[in-house]
């Protein structure tokens, strides 16, 4: 199976890929979907993790000893009683933590008690009889352990281990230069046999441990039976899971980042965002404005953390991210390195090495990047290699390297990691973890760069990235099927997620035809799209933290086979055509120029003219009379801030919801701050559909789908507009609930109000009985049934009598019959 899915390094000879051969995948889709499966058979491997711990010499497991071992012991600096070092709370920690719960902790910390903080934090009733790393010496003795028996029913969630992401061929390139041969380590069976991981990656994940009371270790080579091929499936299957459940994992870098580079990250982040405050420990920074961080400078030191081995691994990124920011990136500590009081550094974690937080450094490559893109073409410049006479690129003596190459770099740092998502502060139990997915062109995208020494793995790193409920068995795979890509592709599909196909989301040439469907003739599926095979372009960086999709279990909703593709989905009608004619006559020719002209636009030029069309198209619906069209369109495009303000409490107005609040007089010149637009990589926007149809059909095709909740809103702001008595109740005929309900208005609200009330009502009512209480409405089940086919009258005179006995009085109105 060749990697058809991955873009090719400079200078690199193109494998199969390029053969010039059309893999076709209907003609071997049914040889895919026969190995697919799901991972609930790979839970129980996740549920029993073998663990590196050290060998004390006892023969018998944990588990068996007759007594529970008391809880003792101190990390390396709590023994040797090391202070506290200046500024130790990093950003995160500072930002998630409420003040007192830290003063509380450093005041535990300047105990140095036995058990200390950090052995009681990364302890448990499981864990504890596991001994702990001895801080004297060099450790040399292991065993592995398990807290969990394979097959138990009794299973523990502890999760106090260490993970470890780092780079097999780097870790063991120096193992023929070590004179005493690899660490031993004891089987579970008792016998011994040598560490595969070498000594340097091992010594490091074993200083980080003891530096905070951890006791076990997870470290693929040894904590996966490398000679069982059905363990080996297991695992990569399960991958995700480890990393999510660690309750730390680490990084291992081999680049140095001296006091120069350092500097430039560290004022980089802290002046970022405003993020110096009143909690910050230690000096004071020099004011903004003193320390100048030149592209140059930033350019030395992001390179370095981009082209480091650990940073060109698919597998890692797979890792990194189902640690979901969760993980320390560490770094060799150099001598003569000043990083007190930086909080860019978790200086607790690690005394021996820089420890970093892979969100923190991905915040510096998200600020400096763009502005490294403008210095490329100059670094271009002064990294070419001069030509020597009688020679050529022939004699390879002008070759790029690929470490100096500032356009790889630069694409190395734009692919480095998914950015942190924004969201909410979310609280978990125990130890339950927020999982970060995403769809499979933003999986794609990131892995592009790095390479795999087992080219169907990546099929197990896309389903872990993607949290696919569907897998395909790689082993079987890679002896029937030669191209990556159209396995990826169908792995997507089946598990509902169609990202693969969206043309938006790839970043064509020039010189290629931007999406060719194929034609019956070719054999292909006719979704298949020219641009599906050619996923190096994919350049999506926008990503959905709840996944492809919020369904836990999609992959019985799509049917994939030799003949065709079948979904669910929702089949409109177009039963009215809003003609804008004139719209089309005025601008149809400019706008085609501006993304098809040979001249492409500035951002800024872009963006103005993709605002001015929709602020014509809303205008001119409004116009015609053609409201609820025109506030569907405002409501998918406009910025929830425009036009709202603060109150002296610092509560928000309104947001604006349809043209009729729009300010009086309000002109296209004042649009400003009006729309909130999705980029695609071809410098348009995700909106400019809506603009498309008008300018190509000069209208929009229009169907009305009127829901219960629709005829709910128009009879309240018609009562609201004729000033009906209240309380005001609502009989609703037909719900998702399977049963009618009444809507209770007790007294005259907005109807923006009313209509959140519902809204929210709606929401909240979906996995319960409908049965409600907000401040403005209330929902109940109807308590009697009516016969409808008795007419009008009588129902509403039979729900009078019943409401008058529940004490609402004869003040009730009853209206609607959705």
């Amino acid at each position: 199976m060749f990697d058809d899915t991955r873009e090719l390094l400079p200078d690199e000879p193109r494998d199969e890929a390029g053969n010039g051969t059309r893999y076709k995948l209907r003609e071997n889709v049914a040889t895919i979907i026969d190995q697919r499966m799901t991972r609930v058979h790979t839970s129980s491997w996740a549920d029993s993790l073998r663990f590196l711990t050290f060998d004390d010499g006892h023969d018998h497991e944990p588990q068996e000893r007759n007594q529970e071992t008391p809880l003792l012991g101190q990390c390396r600096p709590c023994q040797e009683r090391l202070p506290l070092p200046a500024g130790h709370v990093c950003e995160k920690h500072l930002s998630l933590t409420p003040t007192a719960k830290i003063e509380n902790r450093e005041a535990e910390l300047h105990k140095y008690a036995n058990p200390c903080v950090h052995v009681r934090e990364h302890s448990c009733k499981t864990c504890q009889n596991i001994p702990l790393f001895p801080n004297e010496g060099k450790i040399t003795k292991f065993r592995i352990r398990r807290v969990n028996k394979v097959g138990s029913n009794e299973l523990s969630r502890c999760d106090h281990f260490v993970a470890v992401s780092y780079c097999w061929s780097a870790a063991t390139a120096n193992r023929s230069d070590d004179e005493e041969g690899p660490y031993k380590v004891v089987e579970e069976d008792g016998s011994v046999r040598d560490m595969r991981a070498a000594k340097s990656t091992i010594d490091r994940v074993v200083t980080f441990a003891r530096e905070n009371g951890f006791r076990m270790i997870w470290i693929d080579q040894e904590c996966i039976e490398q000679d069982n091929p059905e363990q080996q499936e297991l695992a990569i299957q399960a991958m995700d899971n480890v990393y999510l459940r660690a309750h730390t994992s680490v990084g291992l870098f081999n680049a140095e980042l001296n006091k120069k580079d350092l500097h430039c990250l560290q004022t980089v982040y802290e002046y970022q965002g405003n993020r110096c405050g009143n909690s910050r420990r230690g000096q004071a920074p020099p004011p903004p404005g003193r320390s100048a961080v030149h592209r140059n400078a930033m350019y030395e030191a992001l390179s370095k953390v981009a082209n480091d081995r650990w940073n060109t691994r698919a597998w890692i990124l797979q890792e990194a991210f189902a640690s979901s920011g969760n993980m320390f990136l560490l770094f060799p500590r150099l001598e003569g390195a000043d990083v007190s009081r930086w909080m860019l550094v978790c200086h607790e974690w690690s005394r021996s090495e820089l420890a970093i937080r892979l969100d923190a450094m991905q915040t510096c490559f998200r600020i400096c990047t763009p502005l490294i893109r403008a210095l490329v073409p100059e670094l271009r410049t002064k990294t070419q290699p001069r030509p020597v006479k009688g020679q050529g690129p022939a004699d390879g003596t002008a070759q790029q390297d690929k470490k100096t190459d500032p356009e790889l770099t630069l694409k190395r740092m734009e692919a480095f990691h998914p950015e942190e998502p924004e969201k909410a502060t979310t609280m978990f139990g125990g130890n339950n973890k927020p999982r970060r997915t995403c769809n499979a062109a933003v999986a794609l995208t990131y892995l592009k760069l790095r390479g795999l020494l087992r080219v169907p793995d990546k099929l197990a790193i896309l389903a872990n990235m993607c949290d696919y409920h569907v897998r395909f068995n790689t082993i079987e795979l890679e002896k029937t099927q030669d191209s990556l890509s159209a396995c990826v592709l169908a792995l997507s599909v089946i598990n509902n997620d169609f990202s693969l196909l969206v043309p938006e989301l790839y970043r064509t040439p020039s010189s290629m035809s931007p999406l060719v469907i194929p034609s019956q003739n070719e054999g292909e599926f006719s979704w298949v799209h020219s641009l599906s095979h050619n996923t190096p372009l994919l350049q999506a960086n926008e990503w959905n933290p709840f996944g492809a999709f919020s369904l836990e279990n999609v992959g019985s909703t799509v049917d994939l086979s030799k003949n065709g593709l079948s979904i669910l989905g929702h089949l409109w009608k177009k039963d009215r055509f809003i003609s804008l004619e004139s719209l089309q006559i005025k601008h149809a020719h400019s706008w085609k120029q501006l993304h098809t002209g040979n001249l492409r636009p500035g951002d800024e030029t872009a963006r103005l003219a993709t605002t001015h069309l929709l602020f014509k198209i809303i205008e001119s619906l409004a116009s015609k009379g053609e409201k609820e069209l025109a506030d569907s369109i405002l409501n998918s495009t406009s910025n929830r801030y425009w036009n709202t303000r603060r109150n002296k409490l610092g509560d928000l107005s309104p947001m604006i919801e349809s043209v009729n609040e729009f300010p009086p007089g309000l002109q296209v010149e004042s649009r400003a701050g009006m729309f909130a637009l999705d980029p695609t990589p071809d410098g348009r926007y995700l909106q400019s559909w809506i603009i498309d149809r008008v300018m190509e059909q000069g209208g929009l095709w229009s169907n009305l789908n009127e829901t219960w909740r629709d005829v709910v809103f128009r009879t309240y702001a018609q009562d609201h507009q004729d000033d009906v008595p209240f309380p005001v109740t609502y009989l609703i005929w037909a719900t998702e609930w399977k049963r009618d309900i009444l809507i209770e208005v007790p007294k005259k609200i907005d109807p923006k109000v009313y209509r959140h009330s519902v809204l929210k009502c709606t929401i909240d009512l979906r996995f319960q009985d409908p049965v409600y209480d907000d401040e403005y409405i209330s929902v109940r089940p109807r308590v009697r049934k009516y016969n409808i086919e008795e007419g009008r009258e009588k129902a509403q005179k039979q729900a009078q009598a019943q409401e008058g006995e529940a004490g609402h009085g004869s003040g009730s109105v009853e209206r609607g019959d959705s």
